[in-house]
């Protein structure tokens, strides 16, 4: 049966031959497909490459994920009893996905934990999952399956729990099957490194509009409302530069003092602003901490301009740099200069060597992110149709691991929350996976880079401390790590 979001729930009729030795699929098996089966669209949309169940027992639940998979991924199973591994193996063979379904006899995720570090995309597990009572029959050759979870029936889920991080990639799912007699509040506490893969994800905007004749309580407003109101933890406050051409500035003094004419131009520092007033008390209260960073947008026309412009010191003092091209040359300077970050656009503009595939996947590979701002799109009826339609190019062309939304926003009612701009993303043509993406994995991505490229050029020494002058001792003391580090060093000796 295949559902309206393309999961298909298998019949497993192979189980019946062994129905001594295997558990057969169940309402509980059954319960596992449904919630698979309620979020296909978002796990298809993650394109999951390696996906593990624990347990396979019939093999039901794995062979339903190969055949649903359409042959995009790889599905592996485990499960201590070797009769459960054949069974899944013939109920694969019955069903045409086994080349897909790689059954593995062992207990829990041992035989595959050193090979599929960080790397599965999603991870199930139906276990036993009853309390252990007195009048448990332990000679029943199944009982195993359904009371084998020790007093409060957690034991084996938790032995799973306890290690499912070290095989999950970053953006793994793991579906488990529990009991309210589980303790299922502790269940999901249990394993703090769990939780941080779930927080790692950022939710960022990283452009908040800083206007030149802007009051500055008006944009310390903007950055409450979204750390207060709308819940993102990450955000950019971007100074937007407009370069004049050369002849436009020219034309204004006359044809006859074109060459004589030099360039000058001041580059604003960044903003500093003060969160001491912002509340930042929910994103503590999920172990989150708000960052906000610099970005600097230079709109530009002339490519000698523009490369004044970043050869300018306050330019290096950004922590992002965008740039805005209006023509070709500058946008090929793009591609070429590894301090660019980001290429915006007005969203409204249609710019053909902007649009073209090959051109914007070649800026992808070289590391830049690709920004839609759904502003445009939100806020002027006369320029929708043209922003919506330039994002969904933008989208096609760059794919989803070179694009990132944003705002634009410089007042409060120009912001979105992140689940609207998830929605928001729908109208580019993006899936909920791929906008989610585009407000959190590719982000963290994109700052990440950032922050490598100002350790890029660098050299390691090794020095024994005592070999160090005694000035550098003291500098160096003053880094609260180093401190640490040497004060645990006198206590070993």
């Amino acid at each position: 049966m295949i559902s309206a979001s393309g999961f298909e729930i298998l019949n497993i009729t192979v189980a019946q031959d062994f129905s001594d030795s295997v558990y057969p699929p169940s309402e509980d098996s059954y319960l596992l497909l449904d919630a698979l089966e309620s979020d296909w669209v978002a796990i298809k949309a993650s394109s999951p490459t390696i996906c593990v169940e624990v347990g396979c027992g019939s093999g039901i639940v794995s062979c339903s994920l190969a055949r649903s998979l359409r042959h995009c991924g790889v599905v592996i199973c485990t499960d201590i009893d070797p009769v459960s591994a054949l069974v899944t193996y013939k109920s694969s063979e019955v069903n045409k996905c086994h080349p897909v379904v790689n059954p593995v006899c062992c207990d829990l995720i041992t035989a595959l934990s050193d090979r599929l570090h960080h790397c599965v995309d999603l991870l199930v597990f139906n276990p036993p999952y009853l309390p252990h009572k007195l009048d448990f029959d332990s000679t029943h050759p199944l009982a195993r399956t359904w009371c084998g979870g020790g007093p409060d029936g957690s034991e084996t889920a938790r032995r799973l729990i306890s290690c499912a991080h070290n095989v999950l990639s970053q953006s793994g799912l793991f579906y488990l099957v529990a009991v309210e007699e589980n303790n299922v509040d502790v269940l999901v506490k249990l394993n703090p490194k769990l939780e941080g893969l779930q927080k790692m994800s950022i939710l960022a905007d990283l452009n908040i509009v800083r206007r030149s004749n802007q009051n500055p309580a008006t944009l310390l407003s903007v950055v409450k409302f979204a750390v207060e109101g709308m819940k993102y933890d990450t955000l950019a406050i971007n100074t937007e530069f407009l370069v004049e051409t050369a002849s436009e500035t020219a034309s204004e003094l006359g044809s006859s003092k074109k060459k004589k004419r030099k360039t000058s131009f001041e580059v604003p520092k960044p903003l500093d602003i003060d969160i001491s007033n912002v509340d930042t008390s929910a994103l503590q209260a999920n172990g989150k901490s708000l960052r906000i960073y610099s970005r600097l947008t230079i709109i530009a026309s002339d490519h000698e301009l523009l490369q004044q412009v970043m050869k300018h010191p306050n330019t290096t003092l950004y922590d992002l740099l965008a740039i805005c091209p209006l023509s070709e040359q500058v946008f090929n300077i793009c591609i070429e200069k590894q301090v660019i970050d980001i290429i915006s656009t007005d969203m409204v503009t249609r710019q053909n060597w902007l649009l073209k595939r090959k051109t914007l996947k070649k800026a992808v590979r070289a590391g830049k992110m690709v920004e839609i701002s759904y502003k445009p799109a939100l806020t002027d009826s006369f320029q929708r149709v043209d922003s919506i339609a330039h994002g969904s190019r933008l989208f096609s062309a760059a794919g989803r691991d070179g694009i990132i939304l944003t705002s634009r926003a410089s007042r409060p009612i120009e912001l979105r929350g992140p689940y609207d701009v998830i929605n928001i993303g729908y109208l580019f043509g993006m899936t909920t996976m791929e906008a989610r993406h585009a407000i959190s994995v590719v982000p963290k991505k994109l700052l990440l880079r950032a922050e490598s490229k100002k350790c890029a050029q660098g050299a390691l020494v090794s020095i024994p401390v005592d070999q160090l002058p005694r000035e550098d001792i003291e500098k160096l003391s003053e880094v609260p790590e180093f401190k640490a580090e040497m004060s645990l060093a006198k206590s070993n000796d």
